[in-house]
């Protein structure tokens, strides 16, 4: 409280108890970050702090794949809504700055692996860090599309959840007990093969003659991955999730195909396709470093 970070709300009196219990709230103006969301189109940026609501959104075309290209479009976005803050907050500096996009980046802030950047051995970090001046961190976007939901989605409800992705490619990430599991091979993507054989392209859902069928299969390899991670809750999103509204059903149908009987039900989200939640994942990411700059299962760079 002497920081800043929480305040008082009024006395609140309950039933059955002796003193008036004084609840406590996280300050809006207490920690502000920028999140920002690399796809091959676009750049998404958001401002945020502790709280789920995000203060101000910016897109921008990504009209070149060009490591300074995208650069220059990242720094025009954080000096957009570093003017924001400023108006919003004049008192508040912003904390740090999350990068996310599709793709794999080494301890070190190095991109290893980006397919729909096209880009190789790029030291990212560095470069963010000398353009910004900010603290940064630099994450693959589902993991950081977990780690939003973990902080502000059904992480707050339950242990155990994954978050499967369908579109261009098919993503999954986990967390359990308050972690989003992090490995080297997170970026990569690892759901790919055989077990992927004649998937149908989620990115052009009009191509999808049969919805129901297609729905159907997502949900026995959900029903494997259950298998296999345990989780209370699962969440889908990306950009070809939505062809499922109305098809649950079928997801269902289908996870019992691969499922015991006697297992426990599955709890099955679908998110809405939004880049700026992805850049909330990304700010996310940032939070963390700046309330927790200690947790070393983080993919922190500063």
């Amino acid at each position: 409280m002497d920081a800043g970070l929480i305040h008082e709300l009024d006395s609140v009196s309950l039933p059955g108890l002796g003193r008036p219990i004084i609840p406590l709230a996280i300050c809006d103006d207490a920690i502000l970050v920028i999140g920002i969301s690399i796809t091959a189109t676009e750049v998404t940026g958001i401002l945020t702090g502790p709280q789920p609501e995000v203060l101000a959104a910016e897109v921008r075309p990504l009209k070149s794949h060009r490591v300074s290209a995208t650069l220059d479009e990242i720094d025009a976005l954080v000096s957009t809504l570093k003017e924001t803050a400023r108006k919003l907050y004049p008192e508040t500096d912003i904390a740090a700055v999350g990068v996310c996009f599709g793709g794999h980046v080494t301890e070190a802030g190095w991109v290893t692996h980006a397919p729909f950047l096209n880009w190789k051995e790029v030291p990212l970090h560095d470069l963010l860090k000398e353009r910004l001046g900010y603290p940064t961190t630099i994450d693959n976007d589902l993991i950081a599309f977990a780690e939003a939901e973990l902080w502000f989605g059904v992480g707050q409800q339950v242990d155990r959840f994954f978050v499967m992705t369908v579109g261009a490619g098919t993503g999954y990430a986990l967390s359990i007990n308050g972690e989003v599991v992090r490995d080297e091979s997170v970026g990569y993507g690892t759901i790919t093969g055989r077990l992927l054989e004649d998937w149908p392209d989620f990115s052009k859902p009009e191509q999808i003659e049969d919805v129901g069928a297609a729905a159907r299969r997502l949900g026995r390899l959900v029903g494997t991955a259950a298998a296999f991670s345990l989780p209370e809750s699962v969440v889908i999103s990306g950009e070809g999730a939505y062809i499922f509204e109305g098809q649950e059903d079928y997801l269902t149908a289908g996870v019992a195909e691969v499922r015991h009987p006697l297992a426990s039900g599955l709890d099955i989200h679908l998110r809405d396709h939004d880049f700026a939640f992805w850049a909330r994942g990304a700010a996310t990411t940032a939070l963390n470093h700046v309330v927790n700059p200690d947790n070393e299962s983080q993919q922190l760079m500063v």
